[in-house]
């Protein structure tokens, strides 16, 4: 062998040594999209879509295909006046699905607003043999919860294009880890007016909620919180307010849930989100 050869296999052994570089990403990022993904937490999964409780009186359940091919259930809340309505997006926490939002949705509703409450992909009414949350390990739920805000663009591209709503008008609203979704999501959304996040779990399965609403630039923002939680949703606030030169724009309210049950069963809930988002999305006329 010459000394060229030589030289060239041991360059070459050398690479394949060193392995694949692996970049490092502050939030799993999702695969590039595609006609159809690769499912996780296969092993257990569901076959056949979750069931539903009988649908709202006011709200119509819908079809929502996103871009990398998931079919997500859904219910549409068509605003009640007949004035372009803004919209409102409303997104449940890890693990849970979209039917505690009904009163929240039907006191927007009668305000005017029109409201998309969607299952993410893996729960409830959008569990798939692909797709099951309750069938993930914990690291394969930080992959899936990655994929969801796909599930998000593809949530309010679908009231950007339904009839009596204006398509440049967003309020989002997130449970538990689904706060972190919204307010990553609102950051590269312009039409995000306003944002709700409802007992925030700040650094939930990859994502880092102080350094995004950091960046959120003084969107009007509400924070909702039971008492134990109130350290951490304060410390949010804080980090908003030092994004934004110390403008005190995020409001912070602390919620009283019934014994034993979750940040949507405080009574005051539906009404305080109204009448924060009234305030801050509805045109004033």
């Amino acid at each position: 062998m010459t000394l060229i050869h030589q030289t060239a296999a041991l360059a070459l052994l050398a690479l394949l040594a060193a392995g694949p570089v692996v970049a490092e990403s502050r939030v799993p990022e999702a695969p590039p999209a595609s006609p159809a993904v690769a499912g996780l937490c296969l092993e257990g999964a569901a076959t056949v879509p979750a069931a539903r409780a009988e649908a709202s009186k006011d709200g119509e359940d819908v079809k929502i295909k996103t871009q990398d091919g998931q079919e997500l259930s859904a219910t549409f809340y068509a605003s009640k006046k007949k004035n372009r309505a803004p919209a409102v997006l409303l997104v449940h926490d890890a693990g849970a699905n979209r039917s505690p939002f009904e009163k929240i949705a039907e006191g927007l509703q009668k305000r005017g607003f029109a409201v998309l409450a969607i299952d993410l992909r893996g729960h409830g009414g959008s569990v798939t043999a692909d797709f099951d949350w309750k069938a993930c390990t914990k690291e394969d739920q930080t992959k899936l919860w990655a994929f969801a805000q796909r599930d998000l663009e593809a949530a309010t591209a679908f009231l950007r294009d339904r009839d009596g709503v204006h398509n440049s008008n967003l309020s989002l609203v997130g449970v538990g880890a689904g706060a972190a979704l919204v307010t990553k999501y609102a950051l590269q959304d312009e039409n995000a007016r306003a944002v709700v996040l409802v007992d925030p779990q700040p650094e939930a399965y990859g994502y880092d909620m102080y350094r995004d609403v950091f960046d959120l630039g003084g969107l009007p923002t509400m924070i909702l919180a039971p008492s134990e939680d109130r350290q951490q949703a304060e410390r949010l606030q804080k980090a908003a307010h030092e994004g934004n030169n110390g403008v005190e724009y995020v409001q912070f309210k602390v919620l009283k849930p019934e014994k034993d049950g979750g940040p949507l069963t405080d009574k005051r809930l539906s009404k305080t989100v109204t009448d924060f988002l009234q305030d801050e999305a509805m045109d004033k006329r």
